[in-house]
Protein backbone atom coordinates (compact mmCIF):
# COMPACT_ATOMS: atom_id res chain seq x y z
CA UNK A 1 0.00 0.00 0.00
CA UNK A 2 1.10 3.61 -0.76
CA UNK A 3 2.19 6.23 1.25
CA UNK A 4 -0.13 8.29 -0.08
CA UNK A 5 -3.53 5.73 0.01
CA UNK A 6 -2.35 5.33 3.96
CA UNK A 7 -2.43 8.77 4.97
CA UNK A 8 -5.77 9.12 2.91
CA UNK A 9 -7.52 6.02 5.51
CA UNK A 10 -5.78 7.59 8.11
CA UNK A 11 -7.37 10.99 7.34
CA UNK A 12 -10.53 9.23 6.24
CA UNK A 13 -10.81 7.73 9.80
CA UNK A 14 -10.31 10.53 11.80
CA UNK A 15 -13.20 12.77 9.58
CA UNK A 16 -15.35 9.38 10.09
CA UNK A 17 -14.28 9.94 14.26
CA UNK A 18 -14.71 12.84 14.59
CA UNK A 19 -18.27 13.03 12.65
CA UNK A 20 -19.38 9.83 14.97
CA UNK A 21 -18.88 11.97 17.71
CA UNK A 22 -20.87 15.12 16.98
CA UNK A 23 -23.37 12.92 15.79
CA UNK A 24 -23.23 11.29 19.43
CA UNK A 25 -23.09 14.92 21.21
CA UNK A 26 -26.11 16.81 18.86
CA UNK A 27 -28.79 13.98 19.04
CA UNK A 28 -30.02 14.84 21.99
CA UNK A 29 -30.66 18.47 20.56
CA UNK A 30 -32.12 16.82 17.32
CA UNK A 31 -34.70 15.32 19.51
CA UNK A 32 -35.68 17.57 22.13
CA UNK A 33 -38.82 19.46 21.50
CA UNK A 34 -37.44 22.28 23.13
CA UNK A 35 -33.80 23.63 24.70
CA UNK A 36 -33.75 27.01 27.26
CA UNK A 37 -30.17 27.29 26.95
CA UNK A 38 -28.37 30.27 28.69
CA UNK A 39 -29.53 29.91 32.21
CA UNK A 40 -26.93 32.04 34.10
CA UNK A 41 -26.37 29.30 36.43
CA UNK A 42 -27.25 25.62 36.93
CA UNK A 43 -31.20 24.47 37.55
CA UNK A 44 -31.39 23.39 41.19
CA UNK A 45 -35.31 22.68 41.22
CA UNK A 46 -37.65 22.54 38.31
CA UNK A 47 -41.17 22.76 39.90
CA UNK A 48 -44.52 22.12 37.76
CA UNK A 49 -48.02 22.41 37.89
CA UNK A 50 -50.72 19.06 37.97
CA UNK A 51 -50.93 19.37 33.96
CA UNK A 52 -47.34 20.73 33.63
CA UNK A 53 -48.95 23.72 31.52
CA UNK A 54 -46.66 26.22 33.67
CA UNK A 55 -43.14 25.28 34.68
CA UNK A 56 -40.84 27.06 37.53
CA UNK A 57 -37.35 26.72 37.76
CA UNK A 58 -34.57 27.99 40.14
CA UNK A 59 -30.90 28.10 40.07
CA UNK A 60 -28.01 28.28 42.07
CA UNK A 61 -28.14 32.17 42.35
CA UNK A 62 -31.56 32.18 43.62
CA UNK A 63 -33.00 33.27 40.10
CA UNK A 64 -36.68 31.76 40.24
CA UNK A 65 -38.24 31.73 36.51
CA UNK A 66 -41.08 30.73 34.76
CA UNK A 67 -41.90 28.70 31.57
CA UNK A 68 -44.47 27.69 29.46
CA UNK A 69 -44.55 23.63 29.59
CA UNK A 70 -45.74 23.08 26.23
CA UNK A 71 -43.53 25.33 24.39
CA UNK A 72 -41.05 26.14 27.05
CA UNK A 73 -41.95 30.19 26.18
CA UNK A 74 -40.27 32.38 29.11
CA UNK A 75 -42.81 34.14 31.18
CA UNK A 76 -40.90 36.19 32.87
CA UNK A 77 -39.05 35.82 36.66
CA UNK A 78 -39.92 36.78 40.24
CA UNK A 79 -38.98 40.35 41.24
CA UNK A 80 -35.65 40.99 43.66
CA UNK A 81 -35.38 40.19 46.40
CA UNK A 82 -37.70 36.98 45.86
CA UNK A 83 -35.16 34.61 45.19
CA UNK A 84 -34.35 31.05 46.59
CA UNK A 85 -32.69 27.58 45.45
CA UNK A 86 -35.87 25.16 46.30
CA UNK A 87 -39.35 25.43 44.61
CA UNK A 88 -42.76 23.90 44.70
CA UNK A 89 -45.73 25.03 42.42
CA UNK A 90 -49.63 24.41 43.70
CA UNK A 91 -51.13 22.27 41.64
CA UNK A 92 -53.42 24.66 40.13
CA UNK A 93 -50.33 27.09 39.57
CA UNK A 94 -51.49 29.73 41.29
CA UNK A 95 -49.33 30.05 44.32
CA UNK A 96 -44.90 29.12 44.60
CA UNK A 97 -43.20 28.21 47.62
CA UNK A 98 -39.64 29.60 47.59
CA UNK A 99 -36.79 28.39 49.94
CA UNK A 100 -35.45 31.62 51.21
CA UNK A 101 -31.80 31.62 53.12
CA UNK A 102 -30.82 29.73 55.36
CA UNK A 103 -34.11 28.97 57.19
CA UNK A 104 -37.19 30.99 56.01
CA UNK A 105 -39.98 30.44 53.35
CA UNK A 106 -41.78 32.74 51.04
CA UNK A 107 -45.12 32.33 50.13
CA UNK A 108 -45.84 34.22 46.85
CA UNK A 109 -49.10 34.42 44.15
CA UNK A 110 -47.66 33.85 40.74
CA UNK A 111 -49.97 35.87 38.43
CA UNK A 112 -49.21 39.17 41.13
CA UNK A 113 -45.55 38.12 41.57
CA UNK A 114 -46.45 39.12 45.47
CA UNK A 115 -45.96 38.07 48.90
CA UNK A 116 -49.08 36.19 50.63
CA UNK A 117 -46.60 35.46 53.78
CA UNK A 118 -43.50 34.49 55.10
CA UNK A 119 -42.90 31.06 56.97
CA UNK A 120 -40.28 30.62 59.61
CA UNK A 121 -39.82 27.42 61.56
CA UNK A 122 -36.19 25.75 60.14
CA UNK A 123 -33.17 26.20 61.73
CA UNK A 124 -31.02 25.42 58.67
CA UNK A 125 -31.64 25.59 54.52
CA UNK A 126 -34.61 24.21 53.22
CA UNK A 127 -33.66 21.14 51.09
CA UNK A 128 -37.45 20.12 50.00
CA UNK A 129 -40.92 21.19 49.28
CA UNK A 130 -44.45 19.77 48.40
CA UNK A 131 -47.78 20.98 47.88
CA UNK A 132 -50.82 18.75 49.04
CA UNK A 133 -52.76 17.60 45.79
CA UNK A 134 -55.55 20.29 47.33
CA UNK A 135 -52.61 23.25 47.69
CA UNK A 136 -54.07 23.63 50.93
CA UNK A 137 -50.89 22.25 52.68
CA UNK A 138 -47.46 22.89 52.14
CA UNK A 139 -44.46 20.44 54.01
CA UNK A 140 -41.18 21.46 54.01
CA UNK A 141 -38.01 19.93 55.00
CA UNK A 142 -34.27 20.70 55.97
CA UNK A 143 -31.06 20.11 55.69
CA UNK A 144 -31.21 19.96 59.86
CA UNK A 145 -33.61 16.68 59.34
CA UNK A 146 -36.93 19.08 60.22
CA UNK A 147 -40.30 18.30 58.67
CA UNK A 148 -42.82 21.34 58.68
CA UNK A 149 -46.43 21.02 57.76
CA UNK A 150 -48.01 24.61 56.84
CA UNK A 151 -51.18 26.04 56.30
CA UNK A 152 -51.02 28.04 53.09
CA UNK A 153 -54.36 30.09 53.05
CA UNK A 154 -52.72 31.54 56.22
CA UNK A 155 -49.71 31.08 56.58
CA UNK A 156 -49.26 29.29 60.07
CA UNK A 157 -47.70 26.48 61.27
CA UNK A 158 -49.60 23.06 61.03
CA UNK A 159 -47.65 20.55 63.12
CA UNK A 160 -43.94 19.64 63.28
CA UNK A 161 -43.31 16.17 62.25
CA UNK A 162 -40.83 13.77 62.90
CA UNK A 163 -37.18 14.64 62.15
CA UNK A 164 -34.88 12.85 60.22
CA UNK A 165 -31.15 12.11 61.81
CA UNK A 166 -29.57 14.62 59.18
CA UNK A 167 -30.62 16.63 56.09
CA UNK A 168 -34.13 15.34 54.09
CA UNK A 169 -33.72 14.99 50.51
CA UNK A 170 -37.32 14.52 49.67
CA UNK A 171 -40.88 14.96 51.01
CA UNK A 172 -44.07 13.84 48.67
CA UNK A 173 -47.82 13.65 49.43
CA UNK A 174 -49.58 10.93 48.09
CA UNK A 175 -52.37 11.35 45.36
CA UNK A 176 -54.90 12.04 48.08
CA UNK A 177 -53.13 13.57 50.51
CA UNK A 178 -53.45 11.36 53.17
CA UNK A 179 -49.94 10.36 53.20
CA UNK A 180 -46.71 12.44 53.37
CA UNK A 181 -43.59 10.22 53.14
CA UNK A 182 -40.33 11.74 53.96
CA UNK A 183 -36.62 10.30 53.24
CA UNK A 184 -33.87 11.19 54.55
CA UNK A 185 -30.59 11.38 52.99
CA UNK A 186 -28.07 10.97 56.25
CA UNK A 187 -30.00 7.97 58.34
CA UNK A 188 -31.51 6.28 55.13
CA UNK A 189 -34.72 6.45 56.21
CA UNK A 190 -38.35 6.72 53.99
CA UNK A 191 -41.04 7.67 56.93
CA UNK A 192 -44.86 7.69 56.25
CA UNK A 193 -46.96 9.83 58.51
CA UNK A 194 -50.60 10.47 58.59
CA UNK A 195 -51.26 13.70 57.25
CA UNK A 196 -54.33 13.90 59.56
CA UNK A 197 -53.27 12.76 63.06
CA UNK A 198 -49.31 13.57 62.37
CA UNK A 199 -48.41 10.05 63.72
CA UNK A 200 -45.66 7.59 61.53
CA UNK A 201 -47.10 5.06 59.58
CA UNK A 202 -44.47 3.06 59.00
CA UNK A 203 -40.89 3.47 58.45
CA UNK A 204 -38.32 2.07 55.41
CA UNK A 205 -34.34 1.71 56.06
CA UNK A 206 -32.38 1.27 53.44
CA UNK A 207 -28.93 -0.62 54.75
CA UNK A 208 -26.08 0.93 53.59
CA UNK A 209 -27.95 3.62 51.38
CA UNK A 210 -28.02 7.29 50.28
CA UNK A 211 -31.39 8.24 49.59
CA UNK A 212 -31.38 10.81 46.71
CA UNK A 213 -34.97 10.91 46.02
CA UNK A 214 -38.65 9.47 46.38
CA UNK A 215 -42.13 9.40 44.75
CA UNK A 216 -45.32 8.34 44.57
CA UNK A 217 -47.20 6.59 41.67
CA UNK A 218 -49.56 8.85 40.14
CA UNK A 219 -52.23 6.52 41.90
CA UNK A 220 -50.70 6.11 45.01
CA UNK A 221 -50.18 2.43 45.47
CA UNK A 222 -46.54 2.41 44.97
CA UNK A 223 -43.69 4.42 46.21
CA UNK A 224 -40.68 5.05 44.29
CA UNK A 225 -36.85 5.49 45.51
CA UNK A 226 -33.08 5.78 44.88
CA UNK A 227 -30.42 5.08 46.41
CA UNK A 228 -26.83 4.51 46.25
CA UNK A 229 -23.77 3.20 48.05
CA UNK A 230 -20.12 3.33 47.80
CA UNK A 231 -18.66 -0.01 46.95
CA UNK A 232 -14.66 0.60 47.32
CA UNK A 233 -14.01 3.86 44.72
CA UNK A 234 -17.04 3.30 42.59
CA UNK A 235 -20.99 4.46 42.98
CA UNK A 236 -23.59 1.95 42.79
CA UNK A 237 -26.75 2.70 42.26
CA UNK A 238 -30.32 0.55 43.13
CA UNK A 239 -33.87 1.69 42.35
CA UNK A 240 -36.47 0.31 44.80
CA UNK A 241 -40.45 -0.32 44.52
CA UNK A 242 -42.98 -0.61 47.17
CA UNK A 243 -45.83 -1.19 48.13
CA UNK A 244 -47.29 1.68 49.90
CA UNK A 245 -50.19 0.59 51.80
CA UNK A 246 -48.23 -2.96 53.40
CA UNK A 247 -45.26 -0.94 52.74
CA UNK A 248 -43.38 -4.42 51.42
CA UNK A 249 -40.68 -3.96 49.24
CA UNK A 250 -42.12 -5.36 45.47
CA UNK A 251 -39.28 -5.32 43.55
CA UNK A 252 -35.70 -3.52 43.20
CA UNK A 253 -33.34 -2.88 39.53
CA UNK A 254 -29.96 -4.33 39.13
CA UNK A 255 -26.72 -2.29 40.86
CA UNK A 256 -25.37 -0.14 37.90
CA UNK A 257 -22.99 1.99 38.28
CA UNK A 258 -23.44 5.87 38.91
CA UNK A 259 -25.90 8.11 40.95
CA UNK A 260 -29.39 8.93 40.01
CA UNK A 261 -30.43 12.54 41.65
CA UNK A 262 -33.67 12.30 40.87
CA UNK A 263 -36.69 10.30 40.14
CA UNK A 264 -40.47 10.81 38.61
CA UNK A 265 -43.51 8.37 37.03
CA UNK A 266 -44.58 9.06 34.42
CA UNK A 267 -48.69 10.09 34.20
CA UNK A 268 -49.96 6.53 33.25
CA UNK A 269 -47.31 4.80 36.41
CA UNK A 270 -46.07 2.51 33.63
CA UNK A 271 -42.45 4.17 33.72
CA UNK A 272 -40.16 5.62 36.25
CA UNK A 273 -37.79 7.91 34.78
CA UNK A 274 -34.51 8.65 36.78
CA UNK A 275 -31.76 11.65 36.06
CA UNK A 276 -28.42 10.89 36.76
CA UNK A 277 -25.03 12.84 37.90
CA UNK A 278 -23.62 12.48 34.42
CA UNK A 279 -26.35 13.91 31.92
CA UNK A 280 -28.59 11.19 31.77
CA UNK A 281 -32.23 10.29 31.76
CA UNK A 282 -32.97 6.60 31.90
CA UNK A 283 -36.56 5.06 31.38
CA UNK A 284 -37.62 1.92 33.58
CA UNK A 285 -39.86 -0.37 33.45
CA UNK A 286 -42.24 0.02 36.24
CA UNK A 287 -43.25 -3.68 36.01
CA UNK A 288 -39.93 -5.23 35.50
CA UNK A 289 -37.67 -2.18 36.63
CA UNK A 290 -35.33 -2.68 33.63
CA UNK A 291 -34.22 0.12 32.01
CA UNK A 292 -36.11 0.45 28.22
CA UNK A 293 -34.40 3.79 26.80
CA UNK A 294 -32.08 6.83 27.67
CA UNK A 295 -31.41 9.78 26.19
CA UNK A 296 -28.34 12.40 27.02
CA UNK A 297 -28.96 16.52 27.34
CA UNK A 298 -25.99 16.98 25.55
CA UNK A 299 -23.43 18.07 28.12
CA UNK A 300 -21.95 16.17 31.46
CA UNK A 301 -24.40 18.00 33.65
CA UNK A 302 -25.64 16.44 36.98
CA UNK A 303 -29.96 16.38 36.17
CA UNK A 304 -31.62 18.00 39.50
CA UNK A 305 -35.49 17.66 38.50
CA UNK A 306 -37.50 16.24 36.41
CA UNK A 307 -41.56 17.17 35.30
CA UNK A 308 -44.39 16.13 33.28
CA UNK A 309 -46.87 17.50 30.76
CA UNK A 310 -49.24 15.78 30.16
CA UNK A 311 -51.39 17.56 27.77
CA UNK A 312 -48.08 17.65 25.18
CA UNK A 313 -46.78 14.06 26.20
CA UNK A 314 -43.54 15.93 27.51
CA UNK A 315 -40.86 15.13 29.69
CA UNK A 316 -38.58 18.20 30.92
CA UNK A 317 -35.65 17.97 32.97
CA UNK A 318 -33.27 20.88 34.51
CA UNK A 319 -29.70 20.56 34.70
CA UNK A 320 -26.97 22.19 37.00
CA UNK A 321 -22.77 21.74 35.89
CA UNK A 322 -20.15 23.26 38.40
CA UNK A 323 -20.22 27.20 37.53
CA UNK A 324 -21.66 26.57 34.18
CA UNK A 325 -24.41 27.78 32.76
CA UNK A 326 -27.84 25.42 33.01
CA UNK A 327 -30.33 24.38 31.01
CA UNK A 328 -33.87 22.61 30.87
CA UNK A 329 -34.88 20.31 28.67
CA UNK A 330 -37.85 18.83 27.21
CA UNK A 331 -38.50 15.83 25.08
CA UNK A 332 -41.50 14.54 23.55
CA UNK A 333 -42.38 10.75 25.16
CA UNK A 334 -43.78 9.76 21.68
CA UNK A 335 -40.59 9.94 20.43
CA UNK A 336 -38.47 8.05 23.09
CA UNK A 337 -40.98 5.28 23.24
CA UNK A 338 -40.16 4.35 19.50
CA UNK A 339 -36.69 4.09 20.12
Amino acid sequence: MSKHIRFFLVIATIIVAIIGCLLVVHRPRDHAKYRIDGQDHGITCLASTAKGDLLASATTDGVVSFWDGVSGKSLGRLPPPLSGNRIALSPDGKVIAIGMGEDAICICDVSTRTVLGRLKGHSWSITSLAFSPSGRTLASASRAGEVVLWDTSTASLISELPRHQGAVAAVVFSPDGSTLATAGSSDNIICFVDTHTFLTKNKIAIPGGHISDIRFSPDGTRLAAAAYSNVGTQRMDILYLWDATSYSLMRKSVPRRGATSCIAFSPDGGTIVSGTYDGHLLFWNADSMLVRTAVHTGCDASIQSIAFVPEADLVVCGSINGLEPGNIVAWELSNIRAR
